[in-house]
């Protein structure tokens, strides 16, 4: 009875032990094994969490009239909305009535919303190693799969060996070339822009013009103050289009009165910040305003000459 009793003892004590050893064992692998996943977790979700930071800038609600941007300032920790001009606030959501409306800048964001519509296939993250240096294999400065898309580029618009000889000549003349992340944008970008030949982006943008000249012409007919330049209709290559409505990036506007010797500070004088002919060689009486800001830049400056042009009523 003794006899089984201390072998019983001792049988316990070996399973205890072994018990013990095991869940010590398990505990150490299991530990092991999330310490491991957590570094490759830190290591392979990059991607992840990068995209997960961009989009919550993204969707920072900036009322329609402004964006927050991954590279802007911070409040409170916090992206803040950069508004666009003559708007402010947290949100972007107060407008300034006494803001002038500059029709002088020549950023294209009228395609913003082109580009916000392909979010997805447009974004490109960018690793902190991506190409630290300038040149590429046989110390070109251009990579070679940005070089066929804008080759293809410039051959869906039917200019392939002049357009693009100007970029390669510009790379080269450039001491330090252009750097890897700025092309690699650029590489997606144009793969977004040609995966329908070309046809989307240049749909959007000549329909967003066309509606800008459609309303601008609209507004000047009204005066007898202005004049608008007339620019003939023409034939349409890339459309396969003839006599196509001309929609240029900049409007010229003549102060036809006598006494508007000036034509830039008639429209400094009505708070439009235009750039005066004599810039570029013209006549004082003309102004050139650009029509490829945002919408709330054009709606601005549509208000603006709208506003104007109503005092020669009055005043008639």
């Amino acid at each position: 009875m003794v006899k089984t009793a201390g072998t019983l003892k001792l049988a316990l004590l070996v399973a205890s032990c072994s018990i013990a050893s095991n869940l010590s064992f398990v505990m150490e692998l299991n530990l092991g094994m999330g310490l491991r996943a957590s570094s490759e977790q830190d290591n392979d979700g990059w991607t992840r969490r990068a995209a997960e930071e961009a989009e919550a800038v993204a969707s920072t609600d900036c009322s329609g009239h402004g964006r927050a941007y991954l590279d802007g300032f911070l409040v409170h920790g916090k992206a803040a909305c950069e508004c666009n001009m003559c708007y402010g606030g947290h949100d972007c959501s107060e407008f300034s009535p006494d803001c002038p409306a500059n029709a002088d800048s020549g950023d294209p964001l009228f395609l913003e919303p082109y580009w916000r519509e392909h979010a997805a296939s447009s974004a490109v993250l960018v690793p902190g190693w991506h190409r630290m240096g300038y040149s590429y294999t046989g110390e070109t400065l251009i990579s070679e799969a940005l070089e066929g898309q804008v080759r293809k580029l410039h051959a869906v618009v039917g200019n392939a060996d002049t357009v693009y000889e100007r970029m390669a000549n510009h790379l080269l003349l450039n001491t330090i070339g252009v750097s890897g992340d700025s092309q690699l944008r650029s590489l997606k970008l144009l793969k977004v822009v040609l995966e329908d030949g070309g046809r989307g982006i240049f749909e959007f943008g000549y329909g967003k013009m066309k509606s800008r000249w459609q309303r601008l012409r609209s507004t000047v007919s009204l005066s007898n103050r202005f004049t608008l330049q007339k620019v003939p209709s023409q034939d349409c290559t890339f459309f396969q289009e003839l006599m196509r409505e001309s929609t240029p990036a900049y409007a010229w506007v003549k102060c036809e009165w006598e006494k508007d010797e000036d034509c830039l500070e008639v429209m400094r004088a009505a708070n439009i910040i235009g750039r005066g002919g004599a810039l570029f060689k013209a006549d004082k009486r003309y102004v050139r305003l650009s029509l490829i800001g945002g919408d709330d830049d054009f709606d601005h400056l549509v208000n603006r000459l709208h506003k104007l042009i109503s005092r020669e009523e009055r005043r008639g």
